[in-house]
């Protein structure tokens, strides 16, 4: 039997999610066998001082797995350095992990496909990440696996390796460089979705604080790829007024994976599948960005 990769989260102040996260968690085959280390941000205002005291107090109740340890942050890091430097001090001492936050619905099959993945990739050196989520729904009928490749990471239940992670360039020391190139821009736009160099310039210059832009932008400069399921084994439920960048009309609506499938058909190679890849490409680009703009604006949800 696998020994299983620790289960990361990352919480902040969203009790009732947090509760349906880990209830749907806690029904997955290896939970009980998993360690969990959880990752509190402090409150960044009065207002939240409640708020995040009940997410604790919750937590130091929960004894469903193998080991909990839970982080209290002391000062309000935010949702980008919370979990950048919760990433920073995991990967210095485990080789492998599972990345959440509270916001998530899992399958049943969601931790035996991670687990299974990333031993199964984990010296494959131009694969980054293993995804949990996958909104490409359209499969072709003769395909023989149960995985696909893309260029983009995606944050919705993913895992990676220590080693890989260490190696990330947090700060982005290059964007002076990058954004002065409109060749760079184009072709990043093109190798990922249509919105990440304005969502890196807008991170960069403080006006939003998505921490995984610069886990894309790194993945984009050294060609690497991530390995995602052909059948979702998360949905994100956080597209609420208290999500941190998650709000308004959620265009990567997916089905959850019912199968309860324990074992995945794994491409023996990291090459991209251009059929599944134009698809995904698809749902990032800027007829479906304006689409999002337009729902969100008249409430469609």
């Amino acid at each position: 039997m696998m020994t299983p990769a620790p289960i990361v989260l990352f919480t902040y102040k969203r009790i009732d999610s947090l509760k349906k996260s880990l209830a749907s968690l806690s029904r997955c085959p290896l939970s009980a066998d998993s360690e969990l280390i959880v990752f509190s941000d402090a409150p960044k205002n009065d207002t939240d001082i409640e708020k995040v005291e009940a997410v604790r107090t919750y937590l130091r109740t929960v004894t469903h797995f193998k080991k909990i340890k839970i982080v209290e942050r002391v000062s309000n890091m935010g949702v980008d350095y919370n979990i950048i430097n919760g990433i920073k001090e995991i990967a210095a001492h485990c080789s492998s992990f599972i990345i959440l936050e509270d916001d998530l619905i899992f399958a049943e099959n969601f931790l035996l496909f991670m687990n299974q993945a990333l031993s199964h990739y984990e010296n494959y050196p131009d694969v980054l990440s293993v995804s949990g989520f996958s909104f490409v729904g359209k499969i072709p009928e003769n395909y023989p696996y149960d995985t696909y490749f893309t260029n983009r990471s995606w944050s919705w239940g993913w895992g990676s390796w220590g080693s890989k992670m260490q190696a990330v360039d947090w700060d982005v020391k290059d964007f002076d460089n990058f954004i002065k190139n409109g060749q760079e821009q184009a072709l990043f736009n093109k190798t990922g979705g249509s919105d990440l160099t304005k969502m890196l310039r807008e991170t960069m210059e403080g006006k939003i604080r998505a921490w995984d832009i610069r886990l894309f932008y790194y993945q984009f400069k050294h060609k690497l790829v991530s390995l995602y399921p052909v059948s979702s084994k998360t949905v994100n439920i956080g597209f609420t007024k208290e999500g941190s960048n998650t709000f308004g009309y959620n265009r990567y609506k997916t089905t959850l994976d019912m199968s309860n499938k324990q074992d995945f058909v794994f491409p023996g190679n990291s090459h991209i599948d251009e059929r599944l890849n134009a698809a995904f490409l698809r749902k990032n680009n800027l007829a479906n960005r304006i689409m999002t703009r337009v729902f969100s604006m008249i409430g469609v949800k």
